[in-house]
């Protein structure tokens, strides 16, 4: 069975494109796995006075909240319990978001990963980069972003720029795979 990766930062850009992918996992029956990247605290992160076990289980307890924050989210922005939904979550360890995700998808063989857009100045975005821009550049698969302001939750047009390379006939194919379920239309530009 194929698989939509979704990554959420639970940012409010990010809830939209939670609902787009479950929607797009239940018009392509594929799977969908939702994933956050996150970095193991240190143990200055959380310092209090309180007196703290000797060996705290650090990365146990750093997934268990995450997982634990994926599933709140998911039933809060979805309206339904995660496995009601045959929605998969996982809690990702890395210190890239970028290769977390990427290191996810090319382990589970995604078929496409959906990512929320955030609407940040451009300057910003100059500097620091983007999570979506560095996705699109370097994952095996493609990528749907999907912006913050956003109205819809279905795939309505596809629209395709080629140069007319040889790897777009395999682009080609996977939005038709995508398309056709929605019954979108298609435009295709040079």
């Amino acid at each position: 069975m194929k698989t939509i990766l979704y990554a959420t930062d639970y940012s409010e850009n990010s809830e939209l494109a939670l609902k787009y992918a479950h929607n797009m996992s239940n018009k392509l029956e594929t799977k969908l796995l939702v994933v956050h990247v996150f970095d193991y605290p240190t143990l200055l992160d959380n310092l209090s006075l309180k007196p703290e076990p000797a060996f705290p289980d650090i990365e146990g307890d750093a997934h268990k909240k995450h997982n634990a924050q994926l599933k709140a989210f998911c039933k809060r922005v979805l309206k339904s319990d995660i496995t009601a939904l045959n929605i998969e979550i996982d809690a990702i360890e890395n210190k890239s978001v970028v290769n977390g995700i990427i290191d996810k998808a090319s382990a589970v063989d995604a078929f496409l990963i959906v990512t929320g857009i955030k609407g940040n100045s451009k300057l910003r975005e100059l500097i620091m980069g983007s999570t979506a821009k560095q996705l699109i550049e370097k994952t095996p698969c493609p990528v749907l972003t999907i912006p913050g302001d956003s109205v819809k939750t279905e795939i309505e047009t596809i629209v395709y720029a080629s140069d007319f390379e040889e790897e777009d006939f395999g682009a080609l194919d996977k939005l038709t795979e995508i398309a056709k379920p929605f019954n979108a239309n298609s435009e295709f530009s040079e």
